[in-house]
């Protein structure tokens, strides 16, 4: 019942945002493709949504909304390149708005430190703390990588 539930709210948010995004133009079967890779990320499954989303993302190569449940799921997988390719190809397509989605920053940060790139995880948390610097969680986040940073700048010195 619980997941019922849940599909319906999924498609009455799509169905909003669709009006407001390109989706609207796709076929129907690609739509209803992408709500069950959102409900799939958003349950857990995240094999059967990177399989989604990867086939999406080579009909739509255009689509943002793709490429950014893409990237999130990667980093989830802990498939940081993966997930670094998927966030490029967002921000290129939406741009500056992509530093006003709090949880792509927050998922690219992981990604980014994952791949052991704490000081571009650290500039992206720094970004986003400079315009809201209320956010704790960023802000652990960003204490995080900057600890293990320190930690492997002291390794490289020995």
């Amino acid at each position: 019942m619980r997941r019922w539930l849940w599909s319906v709210v999924v498609l009455c948010v799509a169905i909003g945002l669709a009006k407001a995004q390109g989706f609207q133009n796709w076929p129907k079967e690609d739509q209803e493709v992408l709500l069950s890779a959102e409900e799939d990320f958003n349950f857990g499954d995240l094999e059967a949504a990177i399989a989604a989303l990867e086939a999406l993302a080579r009909k739509h190569p255009e689509e943002p909304r793709v490429w950014r449940l893409l990237a999130l799921a990667y980093t989830e997988i802990k498939a940081y390149s993966r997930a670094q390719k998927a966030y490029a190809r967002w921000r290129s397509l939406v741009g500056a708005a992509a530093n006003e989605d709090r949880e792509a920053v927050l998922y690219e940060a992981r990604a980014l430190a994952g791949a052991g790139e704490y000081r571009l995880a650290s500039a992206r948390l720094k970004a986003w703390l400079s315009r809201h610097p209320e956010d704790a969680e960023a802000m652990l986040a960003l204490l995080d990588f900057e600890t293990r940073r320190k930690a492997w700048d002291e390794v490289a010195r020995v």
